[in-house]
């Protein structure tokens, strides 16, 4: 089995697209997450996969407080964005912060909350995430990402 054909195998799974960002010691970190999940409802939890090689990940590892934006069909953009290696990330996205955590303007929704555990396993580590608060923005729909592509469901 090599590796493409994994990667070509599990790329049928559609998955919505997240933003996972925060501010660290003055600085604003982020990258694209596809691979999130919802973990648990008591207490509210979720859990994001990122390639433990990430500079990224590495930063977020030191964060208080973490916003992980879930992508709108218009932010196509902005996962591209975060996902390059543009130095800053930032620059021209519209965004604004709670506390140390870091949200996209015009996200389809958002969640706030600190990490509770990094586990690496394979050449990813999981993060679990406390949500202390959260909202759905109900006038746009969520972009999705689904065999190498990222796409809006009419």
């Amino acid at each position: 089995m090599s590796i493409t054909e994994f990667k070509q195998a599990v790329s049928r799974f559609p998955s919505g697209v997240t933003v996972v960002a925060a501010e660290v010691d003055g600085e604003k970190v982020g990258l694209t997450v596809s691979s999130f999940a919802s973990l648990s409802l008591e207490p509210p939890m979720v859990l994001a996969c990122i390639d433990s090689r990430s500079a990224s990940l590495a930063k977020l590892l030191h964060a208080t407080e973490v916003g992980i934006s879930i992508l709108s069909e218009h932010q196509a953009d902005y996962a591209r964005r975060f996902a390059s290696k543009i130095e800053d990330r930032f620059e021209s996205v519209s965004h604004h912060q709670r506390g140390g955590a870091v949200l996209l303007d015009d996200a389809a929704a958002w969640l706030t909350g600190s990490i509770s555990s990094a586990i690496t396993d394979g050449d990813h580590t999981i993060l679990t995430f406390r949500v202390t608060d959260f909202a759905a923005n109900d006038n746009v729909r969520p972009l999705f990402y689904v065999q190498g592509q990222l796409l809006s469901i009419a």
